[in-house]
């Protein structure tokens, strides 16, 4: 397992000079407008029509020392988005009879802004300000904001919002309930959970100049099954949720009746990966390792 480390033991923290922001990142300075230039993102619509912006080249490998960097530093146990954890592992903190409420942030990465990272990088890092504003650009897509497709952006965007995600945490523990936070997904559990609990973590969303998906703020009882980063919550055990039993039911059926080809090819692709995501539900809860090899015929 690689060494974690607190902030402050981070190569990117207290930097104050160019010559040691080289030195960390392994660039020169003087190149810096190829390294930020245009070409440097390959930009595209997704499936869910959102627009993903993908550092390509130099950049990339430079995003990618960065993510190193901060993968390593020691989070708040509050973060499940982090190596070594998972989405199920978040939903099965949250078992129990209890009620669970919970909430969305709206547009996360392109809502954090360059100067938002750049505050960070001032704030949480102690760089220097000439510093921290290199910084944020080259982790900015287009010196703008955060871009939805590099390895960088979800580390970024958590430290950068971290006095926001400390807020939500002390008002959790305040009222005796349990917070996670997977990305841009906040999830409150316990017996004080309560409709007027999460508008006061909206409200507090807002303050920190975010917007919160209305859809996606959810209020539980006690006795509901509930639906935690897409694993279904009940009393003390996670399961997979119907529609995605009806989805494996139905990519067992399309493989038995199709024939050899590329199309069978992709569903037993997606059958593999919904299978390994039951495979993960039956670990948390009974601690069996059910990691082995999938075959077909």
């Amino acid at each position: 397992m690689r060494k974690q480390y607190s902030i402050d033991q981070s190569p990117l923290y207290a930097i104050r000079g160019k010559k040691q922001l080289e030195s960390v990142l392994h660039i020169h300075l003087n190149r810096l407008d190829k390294l930020l230039k245009p070409e440097s993102y390959r930009t595209f619509t997704n499936e869910k029509n959102r627009e993903i912006q993908h550092p390509i080249g130099w950049l990339e490998e430079v995003h990618k020392r960065i993510a190193r960097y901060f993968s390593r530093i020691i989070t708040p146990d509050y973060v499940y988005s982090r190596k070594g954890r998972s989405y199920v592992e978040n939903a099965y903190e949250h078992r129990g009879y209890h009620p669970l409420v919970k909430t969305d942030i709206s547009g996360f990465y392109p809502n954090t802004s360059a100067h938002k990272v750049k505050e960070m990088f001032v704030r949480e890092f102690k760089c220097a300000n000439d510093i921290a504003m290199i910084l944020a650009n080259i982790c900015c897509f287009q010196q703008k904001f955060l871009p939805t497709g590099s390895s960088i952006s979800g580390y970024v965007a958590f430290f950068a919002n971290k006095p926001l995600f400390d807020n939500v945490n002390d008002l959790a523990k305040k009222t005796g309930c349990t917070f996670t936070l997977y990305v841009d997904d906040l999830t409150i559990s316990g017996t004080n959970a309560s409709r007027e609990l999460i508008n006061r973590v909206t409200r507090l969303i807002n303050r920190h100049g975010y917007k919160y998906s209305k859809k996606k703020t959810i209020t539980y009882t006690k006795s509901a099954t509930k639906i935690v980063t897409g694993v279904a919550v009940h009393c003390n055990q996670c399961k997979v949720p119907n529609e995605r039993l009806l989805s494996i039911t139905e990519a067992r059926k399309a493989i038995a009746t199709s024939v050899p080809s590329e199309h069978r090819s992709a569903l037993i692709k997606s059958l593999k990966g919904k299978l390994q995501f039951s495979q993960q539900i039956k670990k948390v809860n009974d601690g069996v390792d059910c990691n082995t090899p999938l075959r077909y015929s």
